[in-house]
């Protein structure tokens, strides 16, 4: 039977497009990032932390570029997939937020913290590290250095 969804998707492309593919991954890093700060900052100051609940695991696609026809290509199975955590905010209601789940995560068991906001319960994130601003921070640092090496690599 052929699954309905692709679970792996890779393409080379040539060497001279790797300024480019690094300049255009960095500022949407960045992007990302940037926003990704701004909303854990948001919800750090106005956010109620509660517990959600893990209630199902979906497998996390992959995405892969080759820059040139010689480079290497290795296929490694990640461990990590999507978990989708119930929450429940003040008033009784239920909702779900994407994050993490791991080989060892228990559907029903696993809990993970939800920082949301009391105005717009949809409106939340999930915090595993215990620091909201973390992730977003390293993917903005990680974005300033794919720009600036994109940038840095361009023909002149």
């Amino acid at each position: 039977m052929t699954p309905l969804a692709i679970d792996h998707f890779n393409f080379s492309l040539p060497p001279e497009y790797a300024p480019y593919v690094n300049l255009i991954s960095g500022i949407l890093m960045l992007y990302f990032g940037i926003k990704g700060l701004r909303k854990a900052n948001r919800l750090s100051k106005k956010g109620i932390k509660t517990q959600g609940v893990l209630v199902r695991i979906v497998p996390r696609r992959s995405f892969s570029i080759s820059i040139g026809s010689n480079s290497g290509h290795s296929h490694r199975e990640n461990d990590t997939m999507d978990g989708f955590y119930r929450y429940t905010n003040e008033q009784g209601c239920e909702h779900e937020i994407k994050g993490s789940a791991y080989d060892c995560s228990v559907i029903g068991s696993s809990t993970t913290t939800v920082l949301y906001n009391p105005e717009n319960p949809s409106d939340a994130i999930v915090t595993d590290s215990g620091v909201p601003q973390l992730v977003p921070m390293v993917v903005t640092l990680v974005g300033i250095g794919f720009a600036a090496y994109g940038i840095f690599q361009l023909p002149l």
